[in-house]
């Protein structure tokens, strides 16, 4: 029984000792993040550079993209395009880096992005695959509940 109990109040003793992190904003340093929409034999190709925020990410216009596509240098971009999106109420979205190259399905692409200053840097990589291709879509509406669609049929 001695044992017992000592057992409890060691178990009730681990259980209360916590401590507790909170978390800080803007604790953590930030990280560049880089967004891209690559689509095979498209030329509406972008690239998207931001810094993480605790409320929001913060546009990057200052980004040097150094792209690969299968291991070769295919492009070196640098200049940062402004076009408002009416539809996106984010800032971020707004900015973008165009992309000039070209892509295959199988493609294997790697991004390599730093800021001018050289505080920020990241990179990213991934195969081009086939877009997807929608062939036929049925739809159907109908105004009748089940019981009656059954009633008509009989």
């Amino acid at each position: 029984m001695k044992k017992a109990l000592l057992l409890l109040s060691f178990v009730h003793l681990l259980a209360t000792c916590t401590n507790d992190i909170e978390i800080l904003p803007n604790d953590e340093s930030q990280k560049l993040i880089v967004n891209a929409l690559i689509n095979a034999n498209k030329t509406n190709n972008a690239i998207f550079l931001a810094l993480s925020g605790y409320h929001e990410p913060q546009v990057v216009k200052n980004g040097i993209i150094h792209l690969y596509i299968n291991n070769v240098l295919s492009e070196t971009i640098s200049e940062c395009t402004y076009r408002p999106n009416n539809d996106s109420p984010l800032d971020y979205q707004n900015y973008f880096y165009q992309i000039n190259s070209r892509f295959k399905t199988g493609d294997q692409v790697r991004i390599e992005v730093e800021t001018k200053d050289g505080k920020y840097k990241a990179n990213a990589e991934a195969t081009v695959y086939e877009p997807i291709e929608i062939i036929k879509a049925d739809t159907i509406e109908s105004n009748h509940s089940l019981s009656e669609t059954s009633e008509s049929l009989w």
